[in-house]
């Protein structure tokens, strides 16, 4: 028989991080491994759980409002800049928290990232030295 597997490889099989091939091994050793399957049961109560918890963060996100497009600006200025004080901006774990469940903001972002980027471009072509 083959090796039993860790809770870490079932919890990569539940969350679909393996190959087809890979997942086909598991679901196959499951039907004849009562160890491996009593693991997985306990292994997917815990994802099921994790998953609820992950559903129930994104709903409660998605329900705040998109900030301005100064605010994000001034939001990807601090996350660019090292060292930059995050207090300046007040909401900034807010911010951080609504960019994981707006794709509108989302993209406003990586907009914004570019144009960044292309102002130090600019004023590195002003100023070389």
């Amino acid at each position: 028989m083959e090796a039993h597997f860790s809770e870490e490889y079932l919890w990569g099989y539940l969350a679909k991080e393996l190959t087809p091939e890979e997942r086909k091994e598991v679901a196959k050793h499951l039907l004849g491994c009562e160890e491996c399957y009593e693991r997985y049961e306990k292994v997917l109560e815990d994802y099921l759980f994790f998953e609820g918890l992950r559903e129930k963060f994104r709903n409660e996100l998605s329900k705040r409002p998109c900030p301005s497009e100064d605010i994000l600006r001034k939001y990807v200025w601090l996350t660019m800049i090292p060292f930059s004080n995050k207090a300046d901006l007040p909401n900034y774990y807010e911010i951080s928290e609504h960019l994981f469940v707006c794709e509108k903001c989302k993209k406003k972002k990586s907009e914004l990232i570019s144009e960044f980027f292309d102002e130090r471009l600019e004023e590195l072509e002003k100023h070389p030295n």
